[in-house]
């Protein structure tokens, strides 16, 4: 079963659960801003997440689209 989690920055991921016989240990990182979204420790139900969605940014600061 997926569940969507959502970074403070935005960004929009996917989480899913996989199954170890051997417990591991880790961490999530946001890929965009570099957030931790989970962490564990000897967990046999590991989670995975999968960028699903961007944060929307609008034009870049500064930006006006002249050379």
């Amino acid at each position: 079963m997926a569940t969507i989690v959502q970074c403070n920055c935005g960004a929009e991921y996917r989480r899913t659960e996989e199954k170890f016989l051997v417990p591991h240990t880790g961490d999530a990182i946001c890929t965009v801003c570099g957030a931790a979204l989970e962490s564990w420790l000897e967990a046999t139900h590991v989670p995975t997440y999968e960028l699903i969605e961007r944060p929307d940014r609008g034009q870049p600061g500064g930006m006006t689209g002249h050379p």
